[in-house]
């Protein structure tokens, strides 16, 4: 290893089983020499890959919805770097000579021999892409002796687009995010462009609720371009959505900021287009800090399917997957909206396990009623997750400010312990609530 700081820059690897103690136990059996990420079925390990780029799949074969093998066909297709191996605790022959036809690296029983498997993973890990190792070893050799001295403590993730890693200078802690080289030219120099955008937007910006950025460069080295960033003390929104314990103030406090920090992006002619979980932090004093403006456009922009379909599935407006029409603000406010509804309910209001399943979903369907899964949720919450979840852009609310205006409206009347008096400006609200209903 070049650097005894980057000791914990860990191979990534995901879990999919349904079984929570299967996942339990791999988890720690494997969590001291990988970075283990776990799901509980095919749709949502799809919703972590589109995050994070995996070395190694350990996947049930049975499952409801889409099953492992069925995963490993997708994943052959899509990701043919990823090793998968699958498990089962009804063993077939029939289904173990399939699997491996099917380019699976291993097919075993439960319970699982650690031994065996460690010795499986280490393997196969051990043949994949010397090449791609050697490419790290020279950005991380890099990193340090060509943009200004930064000390590399550890890794903060990968993704598909790009390593972070939190660095050190001059005693204070900082975020480097590195975009990852593309295969060809010319992808890398789209990429390459993409990634001078997000800074050259997240530089113009100046919110509270904004990760702050200080310096853009160029690896001489590699040829690939970092970010210098504020570095966020915090845990993701995805962590705050699986903690069903949260104090539901707690997440309204969250909704209200979300609210104004995209309130502001659209002030300034910006559409984010990528609103989710994993793009948000949550500091240890509850504020909140977006980040992630690669494929963010001006609202001038012709933002058609033609551009790319851009943007997590799950939480895309309905609009986003028509090719004839241009988006606007409102379609992040959908993409808020949905959001909210995982935050409050702790479950994703359009489910899938595929991108196809999700669109269809989004364009077709009503999720189940929020207060029928959580009744700690008010009745004035629903609603207003409801006006920013409509199908119909038209129906939405026409601002991210609207939105605060309504919660702040019935947080007083709920703090007044006092009836609604229908002044004009109550009026004015309760029209600005439910058009149609998204519910089931």
């Amino acid at each position: 290893m070049l650097y005894p700081e980057i000791t914990n820059v860990k191979k990534n690897i995901l879990v999919v089983d349904d079984e929570d103690n299967v996942r339990e136990f791999l988890n720690t059996a494997l969590s001291e020499s990988f970075s283990v990420s776990t799901a509980g079925n095919c749709s949502d390990a799809l919703g972590l890959m589109a995050d994070t780029v995996f070395s190694l799949a350990l996947v049930d074969v049975r499952m409801a919805g889409m099953n492992g093998l069925e995963f490993l066909t997708y994943c052959r297709k899509h990701c043919p770097a990823m090793h998968i191996i699958l498990m089962t605790g009804h063993p077939d022959l029939k289904d173990a000579v399939s699997s491996i036809k099917e380019g699976a690296l291993d097919y075993i029983a439960k319970p699982i021999d650690l031994n065996n498997l460690a010795a499986k993973i280490n393997s196969a890990l051990a043949e994949q892409g010397s090449e791609v190792k050697s490419s790290e070893e020279q950005i991380l050799d890099s990193v340090f002796f060509q943009t200004g001295k930064y000390k590399i403590l550890k890794s903060l993730g990968s993704g598909n687009s790009g390593l972070v890693l939190l660095v050190e200078k001059n005693c204070a802690s900082y975020a480097m995010k590195i975009m990852k080289k593309k295969d060809s030219p010319e992808k890398h120099e789209i990429s390459v462009k993409r990634f001078l955008r997000e800074f050259k937007i997240l530089e113009e910006m100046d919110h509270r609720n904004i990760v702050k950025v200080y310096k853009y460069g160029i690896l001489p080295d590699v040829g690939t371009p970092f970010i210098i960033m504020e570095y966020i003390d915090g845990s993701r929104l995805s962590d705050y959505i699986a903690n069903t314990a949260m104090d539901i103030k707690l997440r309204i406090h969250i909704i209200k900021q979300l609210a104004s920090v995209l309130d502001y992006i659209h002030s300034l002619g910006f559409i984010h287009r990528d609103i989710k979980p994993d793009n948000i932090m949550i500091t240890q004093n509850s504020q909140v800090k977006i980040s992630d403006f690669g494929i963010s456009k001006t609202q001038e922009s012709s933002l058609t399917m033609m551009d790319d379909v851009m943007g997590s599935p799950h939480y895309m407006a309905p609009e986003s997957f028509d090719s004839a029409k241009t988006l606007d603000n409102r379609s992040d406010i959908f993409s808020l909206g949905s959001l909210c509804y995982e935050l409050v309910t702790s479950r994703r209001a359009f489910p899938g396990d595929n991108v196809f399943q999700v669109m269809e979903a989004i364009k077709t369907r009503k999720p189940l009623e929020p207060k029928k899964i959580n009744a700690d949720i008010p009745s004035w919450l629903q609603n207003t997750i409801a006006k920013m979840m409509t199908k119909n852009p038209e129906n939405r609310y026409p601002t991210a400010g609207k939105i605060i205006e309504s919660i702040e409206f019935h947080q007083k009347n709920e703090d007044d312990k006092a009836p609604v008096n229908d002044t004009i400006t109550s009026k004015f609200l309760k029209s600005m609530l439910l058009i149609d209903n998204p519910w089931s």
